[in-house]
């Protein structure tokens, strides 16, 4: 009798649970329906006559990113993804079917970061946001915060006027404009190549513990040549990220004797894939000329990024 009482109670406190539970299921609010801080950048249906929407929105944080864009969530992650939407619409007018991504990349650092590493010097400018590149079949740009990728499936659409129309609507629903972070000012612009700043969040040059890096193409004679400013944490981290690197030269490429009378410390030396490399630390910086075999307009493009740090 007690075993059978026993299960009675369980049975029926397993009833009253799963009553409950179903309760919740119906009176909660679904996420994503409306009360998603990500459902304003979703263009639904009436809003754009032409536009349908056929899929989502799916929202995904960043435990769950990996099962939308696999692999291809990690970069997302290095570069401080928050909230991501997506959805798909056909484009009536050509049924073209419509993809759009949003990524929240919790700051404007972030989202220029992502933005920059996926976007390639020949792909041409397309003004939306901030800054934003257009393909065969996709239109990307950042602002604020916000990483956006609007795109087909089609290779080559006859027509890109529905996804132009589709990014130019979620472009309106971000506030703000602003522009390319601060940080990129303080580059010399003597022989800089337009558009090619770029933010490494991490494995600068290869090395795991280099992080944090604003970058810049320049192109002086023949020699395309890149200058790094690499932000540590504090003096202490940036010289051991200094000596490991100089320590990962002497052992796998070249260091030269020559001394350089420039930062807190500095040395030169050459790597097989990046060619000539002079680096300089002041505090918590590190500068380095990657490719430019011009030792002194190495330095003097370092000395002007230099005299704009604190």
């Amino acid at each position: 009798m007690c075993l059978y009482n026993n299960f009675v109670n369980r049975l029926v406190f397993f009833s009253a649970y799963t009553f409950i539970i179903g309760l919740l299921l119906v009176v909660s609010p679904s996420v994503g329906e409306t009360d998603h801080p990500m459902d304003r950048l979703v263009i639904r249906d009436g809003e754009i006559k032409e536009f349908s929407l056929v899929r989502g929105p799916d929202f995904y944080r960043p435990e769950s990113l990996w099962n939308y864009i696999n692999g291809g969530a990690l970069p997302y992650l290095d570069y401080g993804v928050g909230d991501v939407v997506t959805y798909a619409g056909i484009w009536l007018p050509d049924s073209l079917e419509i993809i759009v991504d949003v990524y929240d990349m919790a700051d404007s650092l972030g989202a220029f970061g992502i933005f920059s590493n996926e976007r390639f010097p020949e792909y041409d400018m397309y003004a939306r946001g901030v800054d934003g590149y257009i393909t065969e079949n996709s239109l990307c740009f950042w602002k604020d915060r916000y990483y956006v990728k609007v795109f087909s499936f089609d290779d080559t659409p006859s027509d890109l006027t529905g996804i132009e129309r589709i990014a130019g609507a979620v472009d309106d629903r971000i506030p703000g404009g602003g522009g390319i972070p601060l940080v990129f000012s303080l580059f010399p612009e003597d022989s800089r190549l337009a558009r090619t700043e770029s933010y490494l969040a991490k494995n600068v040059l290869g090395q795991e513990y280099l992080k944090n890096a604003c970058v810049v193409n320049y192109l002086r004679g023949d020699e395309e040549y890149q200058l790094y400013l690499i932000t540590a944490l504090d003096n202490d981290e940036a010289g051991n990220n200094f000596h490991a690197y100089r320590d990962f030269l002497k052992e796998y490429g070249e260091l030269s004797k020559k001394q350089l009378s420039i930062g807190d410390e500095a040395f030169v030396g050459k790597e097989s894939w990046y060619g000539v490399m002079v680096f300089v630390r002041k505090g918590k910086y590190i500068i380095a000329s990657v490719g430019l075999s011009d030792l002194d307009s190495a330095q003097s493009h370092i000395n002007k990024l230099m005299s704009g740090l604190h």
